[in-house]
C-alpha cells in the first residue's frame, strides 16, 4: 500500500511530464518499500492520446501514484520488467482501480513495455531528474548500487 501521498508538479520544459515533489513511497510484503523520489521525472503511464478520453485509461485517474512509481522501477531496474509490471496491477487495484482495469494496464505495459525498458535503461540516472542539484541529492543518500 502506499504510505505516502503523490505530490506533483507540472513540467514546464516536457510536455506530458510531471515532477515528483515529495517522495511516494509504497511498502508491503511482497514488493517491499518502493520511494520514487522528489525531483523524479514521470509522464505517469504512457497512455496514447486518442484512450485517455476512456475512464479506464485517464491518466489522472487511480493509476496515477502506481503510475509514478512503475515509471521508477523501469528507471531504477533493480528488479526485474515482469516484476515491475506485476508492481503496476497490484497497486492500481490497491488504489481502487478494478481488477480489469488493472489487467488491461499490466497486459499493455508486459506485452508493449519492452521499448520503454531499453530506454530508460540507456538513460543516465541523472537525467531521470529535474536537475543536477536535485539528482546529486538523491545520489548522496547512497541510493546508487
Amino acid at each position: 500500500m502506499f504510505v505516502t501521498s503523490l505530490v506533483l508538479e507540472a513540467c514546464t520544459i516536457r510536455d506530458d511530464f510531471w515532477i515528483v515533489r515529495a517522495p511516494l513511497t509504497w511498502q508491503d510484503a511482497q514488493f517491499g518499500r518502493i520511494t520514487a523520489p522528489v525531483g523524479f521525472y514521470t509522464d505517469l503511464a504512457s497512455i496514447p492520446r486518442w484512450l485517455r478520453n476512456l475512464p479506464a485509461f485517464d491518466p489522472d485517474g487511480k493509476s496515477r501514484r502506481a503510475a509514478v512509481v512503475h515509471d521508477w522501477l523501469y528507471q531504477r531496474q533493480q528488479l526485474p520488467k515482469s516484476t515491475a509490471d506485476l508492481f503496476l496491477r497490484a497497486a492500481m487495484i490497491a488504489d481502487g482501480c478494478s481488477a480489469l482495469d488493472a489487467d488491461a494496464f499490466y497486459e499493455a505495459v508486459h506485452l508493449f513495455g519492452q521499448s520503454s525498458w531499453d530506454a530508460d535503461h540507456a538513460r543516465t540516472m541523472a537525467a531521470s531528474f529535474v536537475d543536477a542539484e536535485t539528482y546529486q541529492a538523491w545520489a548522496s543518500q547512497s541510493h546508487l548500487p
